[in-house]
């Protein structure tokens, strides 16, 4: 599953936003909100997970899901959640999603 701020990359490249100040006042959160999804302190909100997903024109339930997963403390829980992430057809979309990050990345290069 995507992280946090693997789907903020892909939000940055759907958008061509550069910067983290960017991309922060687009999802209306502070960029020290953007720096704690890098140091893993922060996870997408349902909130946020919504502008996420609005942007870049997927189902909200995958960025959701993701989140959660990144919170999941107990291998069931883990489990339970990629079940419900397969069913919504995410390792599709991260297919995708996945292929906008590394584009980025190339340009970047």
């Amino acid at each position: 599953m995507l992280t946090s701020l693997e789907w903020i990359s892909a939000l940055k490249t759907k958008t061509n936003i550069q910067s983290d100040y960017g991309v922060s006042k687009l999802l209306g959160v502070d960029r020290t909100t953007i720096s704690g999804f890098r140091n893993k302190r922060n996870f997408l909100g349902l909130e946020t997970a919504m502008k996420v997903a609005s942007e870049l024109e997927i189902d909200v339930s995958l960025v959701w899901l993701s989140a959660q997963f990144e919170r999941a403390k107990s291998d069931p829980e883990k489990a339970m959640l990629v079940r419900l992430y397969v069913a919504a057809k995410g390792p599709q979309v991260e297919e995708n999603i996945r292929k906008l990050i590394d584009a980025r990345t190339l340009q970047a290069a």
